[in-house]
């Protein structure tokens, strides 16, 4: 049940050296993808669709930068250093860590998949998941993995309560993406948000496994604001709409007992 997106782009107005950024970001992903065992620059021209000739230029200029690095011996090329620094500053990873307790015990309870969203740009990224005991497991996404704003419960609750007009941008630059979720469009995005405030949490049933269900929470801090959105899913047997408000009353709970306690 695992699914993935390649970030928004394809659909934005070209900028200047715009290109140059989506193929060395597609390079930089495909080699994390291979960073265990190092990879060559065939293998990562081929995973990115690139000329092995515009690969190598890219690659170079990231070694020169320490953001990658290459074996003159065996020719294969890993993450640098550099990347630890930055990862080192991404706020997202704090909350990751903080929020993992939550996580954890929220699993623990409910047995499913429980997994933590925050907004990236036009996307929603996964920054942490973890599996509850229940032997059918519902894996809808990967960490670090991102879809188009609107796509599943997270997406929803992280969207909702922002200006109309920053919703109107969002649908209209994922226009394009949206068919490949269930062949959805921008419309059928904008009534889940209409349901999504209605409600007060969100509920994906379909739109990215038909056999699955996910339920997810917005989780703000002292001052009110948002933080993150917290998701479970499931197989659709397990999280029927009386189960559903279960899994919210189970998450606002665990999070009004642990939010103070954890930091926020």
């Amino acid at each position: 049940m695992k699914t993935t997106s390649k970030p928004a782009a394809a659909n934005s107005t070209p900028v200047k050296g715009a290109q140059s950024v989506h193929r060395t970001i597609a390079l930089l992903r495909a080699l994390a993808k291979r960073n265990q065992t190092g990879a060559r620059l065939t293998a990562l021209a081929e995973d990115v669709g690139l000329h092995i000739t515009t690969a190598h230029r890219i690659l170079l200029s990231l070694v020169e930068e320490g953001i990658v690095t290459l074996d003159p011996v065996t020719k294969l090329y890993n993450l640098g250093f550099e990347v630890y620094l930055l990862g080192k500053n991404a706020q997202q990873f704090t909350l990751r860590y903080k929020l993992s307790p939550l996580l954890e015990e929220i699993a623990k309870v409910s047995e499913d998949t429980v997994t933590l969203m925050i907004r990236s740009g036009y996307d929603v990224q996964c920054i942490d998941m973890v599996q509850g005991s229940f032997p059918i497991r519902t894996t809808l996404t990967d960490v670090g993995s991102v879809m188009p704003l609107g796509i599943g419960a997270g997406s929803q609750v992280l969207i909702a309560s922002i200006d109309q007009d920053d919703i109107d941008k969002i649908l209209a630059y994922n226009v394009v993406r949206y068919p490949e979720y269930m062949n959805s469009t921008a419309e059928d995005i904008r009534q889940t948000l209409i349901d999504t405030r209605k409600r007060g949490y969100g509920v994906c049933d379909g739109m990215i496994h038909p056999g699955a269900v996910s339920v997810s929470v917005p989780l703000s801090d002292a001052k009110g604001e948002l933080l993150a959105a917290v998701t479970v899913a499931a197989i659709r047997s397990r999280l029927g709409q009386k189960r559903q408000k279960e899994i919210v009353d189970l998450i606002n709970s665990q999070w009004k007992a642990m939010a103070k306690k954890l930091g926020f």
